[in-house]
């Protein structure tokens, strides 16, 4: 299991660029690209406990996304978690545990024209780890989103991710 301290969270690390999107790079995590109707719209990261899914949208002005929250509710419905055992946490935070112990948590981060959101699988006793790393790649992201698109529209990423050291 991967233990995430304060100290580890300060360190500074490699980061990794899929365009419009450049990240923190999770030590002893491994990262991929999933690929859907032929452009890169998710970049996964598999710690030892659980997995993290990012996904980068257009938003308004605001970082909002019409319907966010409902595509969010919806996920959960199709993970088996009762809507009356969801948690709400600070924030757009929302989340529950599975009857098979799995815990699923949305964050998210917005900025004027884009929504980045991270969404973490992982077994409930785990999760403290996972969400914490989560939350550290979402405040590491830098995020340079064009601002020509609709409100909701999955940004693209780049599928070869450009490796950054700390000193660049």
């Amino acid at each position: 299991m991967i233990t995430i301290d304060q100290e580890t969270l300060r360190r500074p690390v490699q980061l990794v660029s899929f365009g419009a999107l450049t990240i923190p790079y999770p030590a002893g995590s491994a990262l991929s690209v999933v690929v859907h109707d032929g452009h890169a719209d998710t970049i996964a990261i598999r710690t030892s406990t659980g997995q993290i899914a990012l996904n980068l949208y257009a938003a308004t002005s605001s970082g909002h996304v019409p319907g966010y929250l409902g595509s969010c509710l919806r996920y959960l419905s199709s993970e088996n978690i009762d809507t009356s055992a969801l948690e709400s946490f600070a924030g757009d935070e929302l989340g529950g545990t599975a009857a098979d112990g799995m815990h699923y948590r949305f964050l998210s981060t917005s900025g004027e024209g884009w929504l980045l959101r991270g969404s973490v699988r992982s077994p409930r006793a785990c999760a403290p780890a996972d969400i914490a790393l989560t939350r550290s790649v979402l405040h590491g992201a830098i995020v340079v989103a064009p601002r020509h698109h609709m409100a909701g529209t999955t940004l693209e990423l780049d599928t070869e991710p450009r490796w950054i050291s700390p000193s660049e």
